[in-house]
């Protein structure tokens, strides 16, 4: 679901679970050019994001995206136009995918994880659990996990204050989340370090920009803790 504005686009994609959200933030300063002709103050627009994907995973060639619009409201077809050639999408009507308002969290705590660090450490947990720990003090982020089964088996990776370009911990905890996504959350991770947000039994939030001259657009990723775990 896409909402736009004067100011440019909100991307966002809810898991149907409603576990894990992620939103792209994309001014529009950040794109070549960005054309908003309507007096509506935003306009939602819908659309099954696979089908614009298997147009667009092969090139870098600039895409030209637009969508005719009618009384404020988006219709007909979303024109996608890449090289010369032009394809037409079909798009949803918008109040068919429900995106859960986000939250203002104001968790305070936080860390600035290193990537591929954090993507060695899923890796290592997929193997042995469907629950990951991350255990955090104002020193150590710990992310880990436990099993008990035919093999006592623990892995836990430490990420020390100082490997880190910024941990802030006023409220020491620990907090558990579900490995599937998580270890997707960190290959979708585009950059080289990302800030962590932490709090006990609270959603964990993801944040970052992207690279290659595209650093003004902002990519985060929501998940909801596992309780009682």
């Amino acid at each position: 679901k896409i909402r736009a504005d004067r100011d440019g686009m909100v991307v966002s994609k809810v898991t149907l679970d409603h576990v894990a959200l992620v939103l792209l933030s994309i001014p529009k300063e950040s794109l070549i050019m960005y054309y908003y002709d309507t007096t509506a103050e935003a306009v939602d627009i819908a659309l099954e994001v696979d089908n614009l994907y298997k147009l667009t995973p092969y090139t870098k060639d600039v895409l030209l995206l637009s969508v005719p619009v009618e009384n404020g409201e988006a219709k007909g077809k979303l024109i996608v136009e890449i090289n010369g050639t032009t394809a037409e999408i079909d798009l949803m009507d918008p109040t068919s995918i429900v995106v859960p308002r986000v939250p203002e969290l104001k968790v305070k705590d936080y860390a600035v994880m290193p990537t591929k660090k954090f993507k060695d450490a899923m890796k290592a947990i997929k193997q042995f659990s469907d629950s990951t720990e991350i255990t955090f003090d104002a020193e150590t982020v710990k992310i880990g996990t436990h099993t008990f089964d035919d093999r006592d088996t623990r892995t836990e990776t430490v990420f020390k204050k100082e490997q880190m370009n910024g941990l802030v911990v006023k409220t020491p905890g620990e907090v558990y989340y579900p490995t599937d996504y998580m270890s997707r959350i960190a290959n979708g991770i585009k950059a080289t370090e990302f800030r962590m947000t932490l709090k006990k039994d609270y959603p964990v939030e993801f944040d970052f920009y992207l690279p290659s001259g595209a650093d003004n657009i902002k990519v985060t990723y929501l998940l909801a803790p596992r309780i009682n775990q």
